[in-house]
């Protein structure tokens, strides 16, 4: 999706932010895996 946006000029739907979200995801998901216990998504600060 984003060479499509590259090549094509559109415009790029997620932000910053959404980036952060998503990164925060996956680590949260491979400490709850490597624990073995769930874990909460606290929010993010600006």
């Amino acid at each position: 999706l984003f060479l499509r946006h590259v090549a094509l000029d559109e415009p790029w739907r997620w932000d910053l932010l959404a980036g952060a979200r998503g990164v925060q995801l996956a680590e949260l998901g491979l400490k709850s895996s490597a624990e073995g216990r769930r874990l909460d998504v606290p929010e993010l600060s600006l």
